[in-house]
């Protein structure tokens, strides 16, 4: 059973029969947070083609690209780092 869970606040067990396996699903309840936003901003994003991922613009005027091989790069990292720490 996973460590990080806290057993005092799952509410219902479920055990479901998937693809020849036994999956559990815990269900239980998390406190809603408060987030302080400011409606006023937003961001816009124009998904791209191959070599530009994303175009993003913001409310206050600034404005970058993602590029998709800095993206996948980037991407790839993460995963190995992931996947070097599920190892430990």
């Amino acid at each position: 059973m996973p460590k990080n869970l806290d057993y005092s606040k799952v509410k219902e067990f479920t055990i479901l029969p998937k693809n020849g396996a036994f999956y559990l699903e815990a269900s239980y309840e998390v406190e809603a947070l408060v987030h302080n936003l400011n409606v006023g901003e937003a961001v816009g994003i124009d998904l791209g083609t191959a070599s530009n991922l994303m175009a993003c613009v913001d409310t206050l005027g600034n404005s970058f690209l993602v590029d998709s091989k800095q993206a996948l790069i980037h991407e790839s990292a993460i995963q190995q780092t992931n996947c070097t720490a599920e190892k430990r």
